[in-house]
């Protein structure tokens, strides 16, 4: 096997993460700047912003779960939060449609009194395996009402 070059993988990276559904992203508090892959925004039903703005997830992300959203987010950045953070929630595409995604973030710069500056993360597509489990609960709901039957 012929070993591969840094350039190489670098080629392959946006093959990759779109193949997988999977998105990269930084997000500077400080300079309130978010570098991301370039499918990060194709994971919330957009076209590419120009900006990635904290509005644009808060207006994608279903009502019913921006809260906890925000908790685990304020968590992790407050000095003395823990330094990773994982949730699932929705998030609504212009076209109406329900989508999940789990995101990881882990704080990778603090200030010296201990606040989060800057998360580094992963967002990924979560939508079969969550439609997944709700076929399956429908389906143990049914068996289960057949068998008292």
């Amino acid at each position: 096997m012929r070993k591969g070059t840094l350039k190489g993988s670098l080629d392959l990276f946006p093959l990759v993460t779109e193949m997988a559904g999977i998105a990269v992203w930084e997000y500077d508090f400080v300079a309130g700047h978010m570098l991301r892959s370039e499918n990060h925004d194709k994971l919330y039903g957009l076209p590419w912003q120009s900006r990635w703005t904290a509005d644009i997830f808060y207006n994608a992300t279903h009502p019913d779960d921006l809260p906890h959203a925000q908790a685990c987010i304020q968590a992790s950045m407050a000095p003395g939060g823990p330094d990773d953070y994982a949730f699932d929630f929705r998030v609504k595409w212009p076209d109406g449609s329900l989508h999940w995604l789990w995101v990881k973030g882990r704080i990778v710069r603090r200030t010296e009194s201990g606040e989060g500056t800057m998360i580094r993360g992963v967002l990924i597509d979560i939508t079969p395996r969550k439609e997944a489990e709700a076929r399956v609960q429908r389906l143990t709901q049914l068996y289960a009402a057949l068998s008292q039957c």
